[in-house]
């Protein structure tokens, strides 16, 4: 009973975060920052540095920045996800024969992309999925509904399996909102000009011939400290990246 309730303590403050975090988006960005800088491998000097050059920087978030944030909301999806399986192994321990047939499931489609990668085509073809589909994934679809009958006579199945169901229900809801932020070309957030030679987004340097010759070495040497060069290089729009 004491394991019961300290489950649903931490689920249902879980529950408020998540629901707290989509209703405040500016709340929710300051504790993905603050996560980052707790969670992340690099240090936590380097990420509070970076989070207050982005605020600097009025707004502007960077490549490595969103994927860190990503990186950070992919681990919180996880602790969750991970609790809520122990708590319906724990509940219910022929729950874990459930797995298996997923387990399979995903090694033979791991195993076959893999051997049609070094083919010619390189990559699973129609038929293909059709073949796996009835010699292995069929089956495997009905063993584990059969599975599922025979454990929904239990009551401590529907107890272990209740959590879990709502986080995967949260993920697939979080899933389908779309939101999955992309890097703005640096350039454009500075409203640097389209035309003429091309600048250096921060000090206005001009480059030779028209083009972004010498961009890299310019800016590691004077602006690393401002972002890194895969930052400012990689979200570039076609039309500031376009040679005049």
């Amino acid at each position: 009973m004491h394991l019961d309730v300290v489950f649903w303590v931490i689920f249902t403050v879980f529950i408020i975060w998540l629901f707290w975090s989509w209703a405040d988006e500016q709340q929710a960005s300051k504790f993905r920052y603050a996560v980052v800088d707790i969670f992340s491998a690099k240090s936590s000097y380097r990420n509070r540095k970076k989070v207050k050059k982005q605020q600097k920087l009025n707004g502007y978030q960077s490549q490595s920045a969103i994927e860190s944030m990503e990186r950070q909301t992919s681990f919180a999806w996880a602790v969750p996800g991970i609790a809520a399986l122990i708590w319906a192994f724990i509940s219910h321990p022929p729950i874990i024969l459930l797995a298996l047939p997923v387990i399979v499931g995903v090694l033979f489609y791991m195993g076959a992309t893999q051997k049609a990668e070094s083919s010619a085509v390189g990559m699973l073809e129609v038929t293909d999925m059709i073949g796996l589909s009835l010699v292995i994934f069929m089956p495997l679809m009905v063993i584990e509904v059969g599975l599922i009958i025979s454990n929904m006579t239990y009551a401590s199945f529907w107890k272990g399996i209740f959590p879990l169901v709502i986080v995967i229900l949260l993920w697939v809801t979080f899933k389908q909102d779309g939101y999955s932020p992309t890097a703005e070309c640096y350039l454009c957030f500075r409203e640097k000009s389209l035309e003429g030679p091309k600048q250096c987004p921060s000090c206005g340097y001009e480059f030779k011939n028209g083009g972004w010759s010498g961009f890299k070495a310019h800016w590691n040497k004077n602006h690393e400290d401002e972002l890194s060069y895969r930052d400012v290089w990689q979200p570039m729009c076609n039309r500031h990246r376009k040679k005049v």
